[in-house]
């Protein structure tokens, strides 16, 4: 079943202690949110791509550290949502690699 109630999170919020709260809390929906687009010209879509880079990294950490804390048993029970702009989808290939290997 789908969650009725989710939590949406900015990618510039600090993913630690905000998602084992939000666990303990009942959340199992997280819907993270990149604000900024790569619709503009080169330097625009390197930015953008480095959001995502780092965002791959805080949410493989924030993984790593609930795995620590004993909360991966709950990972088949999480629906998680990325919002950004359609032409943004490709820009943030970390972030996808750090949720598909938990």
């Amino acid at each position: 079943s789908v969650p009725t109630f989710g939590l949406e999170i900015r990618t510039t919020y600090a993913l630690l202690p905000l998602m084992p709260q939000a666990l303990e809390s009942g959340l199992r929906h997280f819907s993270f949110v990149f604000q900024s687009s790569c619709d503009g010209g080169a330097k625009d879509q390197q930015a953008f791509a480095m959001e995502g880079r780092l965002f791959g990294l805080k949410l493989a950490h924030a993984f790593s550290d609930m795995n620590k804390s004993n909360y991966n048993y709950m990972y088949h029970q999480l629906v998680i949502s990325l919002r950004t702009a359609p032409q943004s989808v490709g820009c943030f290939q970390e972030t996808l690699k750090a949720l598909q290997s938990h």
